[in-house]
């Protein structure tokens, strides 16, 4: 594999590497929310995850897979690049991760204290 496969170790900015990579993978088995998905989504339209942590399974365009399943991981990997239409991936993620802006987050709690 050492011909296919570089290991950069650690870098500054990953952000060009998830707009170059053909597929962006959290393959986790717990996590608390990963914000690397949130990186990984404002970059590029195929993004898969396993069910990590709470909530993955809900954001839209994402493949999930299921956690500690070879296979289900590998199946989610595969269908996400045959996928011809993880274009339209992009208006979903741009709406998931303006949900969690920081200016949303800010309105959430101006609202939840309006109502107090």
């Amino acid at each position: 594999m050492n011909e296919n496969i570089f290991l950069e170790g650690f870098v500054k900015n990953v952000y060009p590497y998830f707009s170059e990579a053909k597929l962006c993978v959290v393959s986790s088995r717990i996590e608390g929310f990963p914000n690397v998905l949130l990186q990984m989504m404002s970059q590029n339209n195929n993004v898969v995850s396993t069910k990590c942590a709470g909530g993955i399974d809900e954001i839209k365009g994402i493949i999930v897979s299921e956690t500690v399943s070879v296979k289900s991981l590998y199946d989610a990997m595969k269908n996400c690049l045959l996928n011809v239409n993880n274009e339209n991936n992009r208006a979903l993620f741009d709406l998931e991760l303006e949900s969690r802006s920081i200016d949303s987050f800010i309105k959430k709690i101006d609202l939840e204290l309006a109502k107090k």
